[in-house]
């Protein structure tokens, strides 16, 4: 059995946990108390225990990406790093090989399943906590939300107007293989919604400069800076009607 640490924000303790769940044998991750009870639905039935970091034996590995733990062995660099995936694929499998591709890094849950008919836009608009996106707007995203509506679309927000959170990361995980657009910060939720269940759907995350690139049978995966440019994108791939004017 193996300890692993995570006291991170919710997208880094993804990533861990999306990697233990590729890993052989039995492991306990521990992380933030805020985040154990929702993780723990995430991996019912599983090899891989979630804990809260208040109980984080002296012996686990720390998994959190800029503790610089691999980088005079690995060259793994944190700093400027523009294709996080690519960095996460290899900061993690420094540990031990558990990714092979890209794509090997989505969630795969065996009680979630792709639904034959999607209708659903989806919207991650719960705030990015790292600073990835230094133009998003929860407001400006909302209103995006509201546009679609009116344009006849079923979207689905994460977070209500003053940003509380409404769905769990079960639930997002469940809408995503509803979905047939998702839309969103590259927040922990959004990364919920990169699963196996959802792997063919279009995607626009509001990251800057860094790019979300999970390998060519995933997505596709537009990035934009902000929400000005994910309207652009929207229109240039003839989503909607209501955005064309």
């Amino acid at each position: 059995m193996m300890s692993w640490g995570c006291g991170a924000h919710l997208g880094d303790a993804l990533f861990t946990l999306s990697y233990l769940l590729k890993c052989a044998g039995h492991h306990t991750l521990y992380v933030k108390e805020e985040f154990v009870r929702e993780l723990r639905y995430l991996v019912p039935d599983t090899d891989v225990q979630v804990e809260s970091t208040l109980g984080l034996p002296a012996n686990a590995e720390d998994t959190w990406m800029a503790n610089g733990k691999h980088e005079a062995q690995h060259d793994v660099y944190f700093r400027n790093q523009e294709d996080i995936v690519g960095f996460v694929h290899t900061y993690f499998n420094c540990f031990g090989k558990a990714w092979a591709e890209r794509e090997d890094m989505l969630f795969s849950f065996p009680w979630l399943k792709p639904q034959a008919h999607r209708d659903l836009v989806l919207i991650i608009n719960a705030q990015p906590m790292s600073g990835q996106c230094p133009g998003y707007s929860q407001e400006e995203l909302n209103k995006l939300a509201t546009d679609l509506t009116m344009d006849g679309q079923r979207v689905v927000r994460v977070c209500g107007e003053e940003g509380q959170h409404n769905f769990s990361l079960l639930q997002i995980a469940c809408l995503s293989s509803q979905a047939k657009l998702i839309i969103g910060g590259a927040s922990g939720p959004f990364f919920a919604t990169m699963n196996t269940a959802a792997k063919d759907c279009h995607r626009i995350v509001l990251l800057d400069p860094m790019r979300l690139d999970y390998g060519p049978n995933v997505g596709p995966i537009y990035n934009a800076r902000n929400c000005t440019e994910a309207r652009q994108i929207l229109r240039d791939q003839n989503y909607f009607r209501y955005l064309q004017g």
